[in-house]
C-alpha cells in the first residue's frame, strides 16, 4: 500500500492533521462521540485552545452548549463560556478572532480568558451554531494560523451535524410511516427539516373518525398468555393500519385492542381545507378490514 503524502509547509501540516482526525473518527465507529473527538483534537493541536465547545443556536435565538471539552480535564458537563465572546459574533459574520482582549468582561475575568476564536457553523443552508475556543489561565494567544485550522475543524463539525440531522429525520420518517399516511409523514419531516417545532395545535375542520376493536378480546386476554395476546395484536395492528392508510387516513392512537383512525384531516396548504370524501374513505377502509381479517382468521 502506498502512503499518502502531503505537501510541505504549514498548509501540508494542516492537511496531515485533518487526515489524522478523520482516521481517528473512522476507527472509533459508534464507540465515541465524533464531536468529542473533534474537540479533544482541537485542544491538543491548537496551543491557545484550553477549552473548545460546539454551541447550537435554537430557533428562538438562544445558544446552548451541545458539548464542551477542556484540555487536561476532558468532557465538561457544566461548561462556563464567555458570553461577551458569543455576543461579539454578529449574525452576519463568519468568524471572530480576538488574540488579545484588553478590557475583560465579567465572564472573561472569572475564567481568566484573554484570547478567543469563534467560527460560524452552517447546516442546511443556514446558521446552526458556532465552534467556540478560548484560553484559560492566560495561556497562549490565538493567531491567524489557528483561525485557519479552526475553520477547517468547524467544517468537519458542520458536516457531522448535517449527517446527524439527516439520520434523525430518517428515523422519524421510518417510525412515522408505521402509523401515518404519506402526507402526514411528509409534513412532519419537512417541518422538522425546516427547524420548526412539531407540537400540539388546534383547528376546526370536518373529519371522520373510525374506531375498530375485536369482539371478545377481553375474555381472550384473560384466558391466554401475554405472549399469545401479543402474537394476536401485532398482525392485527399492522393490518388495521395498512387498511386505514390505504384509504387516505392515519392512525391517531391504539387503545388496548382498539384502533382509532382519522380521515379528512391532512396537512394542506389552505387552512381548513379537507377531503370531502372522508366518510366514504372510512367506510371503504372498514370494509377492507373485515375482508382481510376474515381471510386471515379463516
Amino acid at each position: 500500500a502506498k502512503e499518502l503524502a502531503f505537501a510541505g509547509g504549514k498548509a501540508g501540516d494542516g492537511l496531515a492533521l485533518l487526515h489524522e482526525l478523520f482516521e481517528r473518527i473512522g476507527r472509533a465507529g459508534n464507540a465515541d462521540d465524533p464531536l468529542a473527538l473533534i474537540l479533544e483534537f482541537a485542544t491538543a493541536h491548537i496551543a491557545g485552545a484550553e477549552l473548545a465547545a460546539v454551541i447550537l443556536e435554537e430557533p428562538g435565538g438562544d445558544a446552548i452548549v451541545r458539548l464542551a471539552w477542556q484540555r487536561g480535564v476532558g468532557r465538561l458537563l457544566d461548561a462556563r463560556i464567555s458570553s461577551s465572546l458569543l455576543a461579539g459574533l454578529s449574525p452576519g459574520r463568519a468568524f471572530l478572532l480576538q488574540p488579545d482582549i484588553a478590557d475583560l468582561s465579567k465572564s472573561q475575568a472569572a475564567q481568566d480568558i484573554s484570547s478567543g476564536i469563534l467560527i460560524r457553523l452552517r447546516a442546511d443552508g443556514g446558521r446552526a451554531g458556532m465552534l467556540y475556543m478560548d484560553n484559560r489561565g492566560r495561556g497562549e494567544a490565538f493567531c491567524e494560523e489557528d483561525l485557519h485550522f479552526a475553520n477547517a475543524l468547524a467544517g468537519t463539525v458542520s458536516l457531522h451535524l448535517l449527517l446527524e440531522r439527516q439520520a434523525f429525520l430518517s428515523r422519524i420518517e421510518v417510525n412515522m410511516r408505521r402509523y401515518f399516511g404519506p402526507d402526514v409523514v411528509h409534513m412532519i419531516v419537512e417541518e422538522s427539516r425546516a427547524g420548526k417545532r412539531i407540537g400540539l395545535g388546534v383547528r376546526d375542520c370536518a373529519a371522520t373518525v373510525l374506531f375498530v376493536d375485536m369482539k371478545g378480546f377481553s375474555s381472550y386476554g384473560r384466558s391466554h398468555s401475554p405472549q399469545e395476546v401479543v402474537e394476536l395484536l401485532n398482525p392485527y395492528f399492522q393490518m388495521m393500519t395498512r387498511c386505514i392508510q390505504a384509504h387516505g387516513g392515519h392512525v391517531d392512537k391504539f387503545i388496548g385492542d382498539c384502533v382509532m383512525g382519522v380521515f379528512g384531516v391532512r396537512p394542506v396548504d389552505e387552512e381548513g381545507a379537507v377531503d370531502p370524501n372522508h366518510a366514504a374513505q372510512a367506510v371503504r377502509a372498514a370494509l377492507q378490514m373485515i375482508r382481510e381479517w376474515s381471510r386471515g382468521s379463516a
